[in-house]
């Protein structure tokens, strides 16, 4: 009877162990997610936001990003596949979202990470993005347009002088060879 009370217990408190799982990273976002709050369909960089996403290893060995699944097309990461985080110090990814072309849509995407540690252990953490892609501003004034057209125009003209120049001087330059050599 004591036996099978204490087999019980043992059983019991290993199943607690395995339920209750060390936590390896821990992210600067709160809960894990970023919200990219209302963007326009212009906005971001070729009409896709970005947020890079940076995580500290709270584990005892070192780790490194093995895996992002974004899930789709719409969404991207990028990270750095040889770097190894040593416990204490962090490490951070990239995760964008294209815009362009969605406006109306609400950002909901769970993207998982998978990272595996010194010891071999693969695990998964996830992080989030969320927001609303709105429509592009129209550009109802044109003067501000019409303002900036001058600078560049200036700009234009005064590269076009510089190349001018440049080619009137390499043409000297030429000229000045050619009669060094009938001398």
């Amino acid at each position: 009877m004591k036996k099978s009370i204490l087999l019980s217990l043992m059983l019991a408190f290993s199943v607690v162990l395995f339920a209750q799982e060390k936590k390896i990273v821990e992210f600067v976002e709160k809960d894990n997610t970023y919200d990219f709050g209302t963007v326009q369909e212009s906005d971001g960089q070729g009409g896709r936001v970005s947020h890079d996403f940076t995580f500290k290893n709270v584990g005892t060995t070192p780790i490194f990003i093995v895996e992002i699944r974004p899930g789709c097309s719409c969404t991207a990461s990028n990270f750095d596949k040889n770097k190894i985080i040593l416990p204490g110090e962090t490490g951070k990814f990239t995760i964008s979202y294209t815009v362009a072309g969605r406006a109306g849509t609400t950002i909901s995407r769970r993207i998982p990470i998978t990272f595996k540690d010194g010891s071999d252990n693969i695990f998964t953490e996830n992080v989030n993005i969320k927001g609303q892609v709105a429509a592009a501003k129209e550009q109802t004034q044109l003067e501000p347009v019409q303002q900036q057209q001058p600078e560049q125009t200036q700009k234009a003209q005064q590269m076009q002088k510089l190349q001018q120049s440049q080619k009137a001087h390499r043409v000297q330059r030429i000229q000045n060879n050619a009669n060094n050599v009938k001398k």
